[in-house]
């Protein structure tokens, strides 16, 4: 029995639209950066089209019940919207939400592997995140 998929298709292509005109936009906007008073300004405009893109997307999600899946979008898009825009993260970010808010088991296993990760770099640095990471997969996996 196949599960519902909690972004549809149509509604994930606006999302893919959205992020991507506002990653276009914030990269145009570093190219002219150079031209004097245009460049800053569009530049700061750019930060403003992110900041919103990124706001309307997560209350988006937030109404859609997207969980966990959301952080990953969250924490990405904070990269581009820090950049003002210049380094374009949102859309990577919002098909890898809506790929894992699709795909529920795997999210559990991505997560197990962040939560695992997390624990072995307190533990014992690099070796100790790869270690915990193979294990919150595995016990993801098991489950």
């Amino acid at each position: 029995m196949e599960q519902e998929k909690k972004i549809s298709l149509p509604e994930g292509i606006i999302m893919v639209l959205l992020t991507g005109s506002a990653d276009l936009f914030g990269m145009f906007s570093g190219a002219a950066f150079a031209i004097p008073v245009i460049g800053q300004a569009l530049v700061i405009a750019s930060f403003l089209v992110s900041l919103s893109v990124w706001a309307i997307i997560q209350f988006w999600l937030i109404m859609k019940g997207v969980g966990t899946q959301q952080l990953w979008y969250g924490g990405g898009s904070i990269l581009d919207i820090f950049s003002g825009g210049v380094i374009p993260a949102q859309t990577p970010m919002i098909l890898l939400t809506i790929f894992l808010a699709n795909n529920q088991k795997l999210e559990a296993i991505t997560t197990g592997a962040v939560k695992g990760a997390v624990m072995g770099v307190a533990k014992g640095g690099v070796a100790g995140a790869v270690a915990g990471a193979t294990k919150g997969a595995v016990q993801e996996v098991v489950k």
